[in-house]
């Protein structure tokens, strides 16, 4: 029931209460995952200063290497390859979200029912979470946002692509000469850009970096704990230990 009424709207409800005439009901409904502003800065306020090993430097890699810096974490960013970017800098067709600012201001018609229908049919054969299909959703417009307002990324035009039942794949517009602009390449390149200026102090990339194995600890419980990872670089390894590390590995995890 309260689905229709959070997204039928022309910018979709993030919180709200719901109140009932007949009887003393209230239903307040906060969207998982959407956490509000004052409630990030004030957790923000309360974390202490950790190590962060981020192994890929695609968008994910990129993007959490930024979040947990601005988290008051020092990170090091563990990439094969001889650069950064992976198989983000290549992707040409754009970003997929609903409910975003830029569907709203040229009216696009969307709600996360379709969203999440074209994601399950899309992965034939039971490919699909159902719970990772709704973080999916649920992030893909604050996903569009991000790299909007943080970056200044103009994911201003919208297109519908194959599987699609609804305009939500954003990209750039066309450049000074009318040519298409490589939006993996730009944002790629963008972030990058602004980890060198912002972040020098706090985030560290190794390229030709490979991790060979995940290290870990054993409780006496049994359960086991990753502590680090094992590099290659240059024809040698060593051992780099932090706090947490984040697989984002992506397309290039099985080579």
């Amino acid at each position: 029931m309260l689905e229709p009424f959070r997204t039928s709207f022309r910018y979709p409800l993030k919180d709200f209460l719901l109140y009932s005439r007949k009887g003393p009901r209230i239903i307040r409904l906060s969207i998982p995952g959407c956490e509000p502003k004052e409630l990030r800065e004030k957790r923000f306020k309360t974390h202490h200063p950790a190590k962060v090993i981020v192994i890929g430097s695609g968008l994910a890699g990129l993007s959490a290497a930024i979040e947990a810096a601005d988290a008051k974490a020092n990170v090091i960013i563990l990439e094969k390859e001889l650069k950064t970017g992976g198989n983000s800098a290549k992707a040409t067709s754009g970003i997929n979200g609903w409910g975003t600012n830029t569907q709203a201001r040229l009216n696009i018609a969307d709600d996360e029912r379709l969203f999440e229908r074209d994601t399950h049919r899309s992965g034939v054969g039971g490919l699909t979470h159902p719970s990772l299909v709704r973080t999916l959703s649920t992030q893909s417009a604050p996903s569009v946002h991000w790299l909007q307002n943080k970056f200044q990324i103009p994911l201003d035009v919208v297109s519908q692509l194959g599987g699609h039942s609804a305009r939500r794949t954003h990209r750039a517009p066309p450049d000074e000469h009318g040519r298409p602009v490589p939006i993996g390449h730009l944002i790629m390149s963008t972030m990058r850009a602004m980890i060198e200026k912002n972040y020098s102090d706090k985030i560290e990339i190794r390229c030709g970096s490979k991790v060979r194995r995940l290290l870990h600890h054993t409780c006496v419980d049994g359960i086991r704990t990753i502590t680090g990872v094992e590099v290659e670089h240059n024809g040698s390894c060593y051992e780099e230990y932090g706090d947490s590390v984040i697989l984002a590995t992506g397309g290039f995890w099985v080579r």
